[in-house]
């Protein structure tokens, strides 16, 4: 299939959501391979792609190549980047030693920190969502598709409750699970299950069946994550993970994180154990 510059095959997919497909395709002007995010609704892509233009300045961040929108679908181009981290922790639930968590962590807080600056915050902050690229060596928070604004016209939004649930219930907070609207604590609150589940190579809550309605479900795990909470000293968890986890849940709702605090927390248990962040990664050499 040929749309635009750009051609792929309905069979090579890559990942697939909601609404939309992820296919791997290739331009057709220079024959680069890229990932082709085909989506029905068009007011997702259309919506990340307008992400992206507002992110386009940070190094760091994943960038577009193309939107467009034909024949009642819309079209979000972007670089084919490698494996996500949940698909490499899948293949292998010892791929990531504590230092590349911790690596990992850095990294996702570093994107974070730069999303909630330009007054965004994504609500799907997981593990599937963090990508490697090869090129920067690094993990890149993707799928903008859920992010909103908390601030408008300069100032936070205001706390509300009966608000549609989003992101994935593994990792949302339980201020999600309550239906509060979300601020930039719970990303924080995800991004810390997302490094307790990599840590812990489980969670309690990971599989919570639905029995009858999906706030039945959400009920279980709710009450699992808020269990988890008052035994957390039970688990052996990395410092700087516990303090994330610590620091995000206690968050009042319109605070502004200390990023810097968080980071540097990191950044000094690694040198207090005898380890670097360097980009040599563990997994990638049980891969190799």
């Amino acid at each position: 299939m040929i749309v635009n510059d750009y051609k792929f095959d309905d069979k090579n997919i890559i990942g697939k959501g909601g609404f939309s497909t992820v296919y791997k395709g290739r331009n057709i002007n220079n024959n680069n391979l890229v990932a082709i995010k085909v989506d029905k609704k068009i007011k997702y892509n259309k919506k990340e792609s307008l992400i992206y233009d507002l992110l386009i300045d940070e190094q760091n961040m994943v960038k577009k190549y193309d939107y467009f929108e034909y024949n009642d679908f819309s079209y979000l181009i972007m670089p084919l980047y490698y494996k996500s981290c949940e698909k490499i922790f899948k293949a292998n639930k010892e791929s990531f030693n504590e230092k590349d968590i911790l690596m990992i962590g850095i990294q996702i807080l570093q994107q974070i920190n730069y999303l909630h600056k330009n007054n965004l915050i994504h609500q799907d902050i997981k593990p599937d969502n963090f990508i490697f690229d090869k090129e920067s060596n690094k993990f890149k928070l993707i799928d903008f598709g859920l992010c909103k604004k908390y601030k408008k016209d300069n100032s936070h939004i205001k706390f509300e409750k009966n608000k549609s649930r989003c992101g994935t219930i593994r990792f949302m907070s339980i201020n999600c699970h309550n239906k509060y609207v979300l601020s930039r604590r719970d990303d924080l609150i995800s991004l810390s299950y997302s490094l307790i589940y990599l840590n812990l190579k489980t969670l309690p809550w990971k599989n919570i069946k639905i029995e009858n309605d999906k706030d039945d479900i959400h009920k279980k795990v709710k009450n699992l994550k808020k269990n988890f909470d008052n035994n957390i000293k039970d688990f052996n968890l990395s410092s700087p993970i516990y303090l994330l986890y610590k620091y995000s849940i206690n968050l009042k709702f319109n605070y502004n994180p200390d990023y810097n605090f968080l980071i540097k927390g990191f950044y000094n248990y690694l040198k207090m154990n005898g380890m670097k962040y360097d980009g040599k990664w563990n997994w990638l050499k049980l891969e190799n």
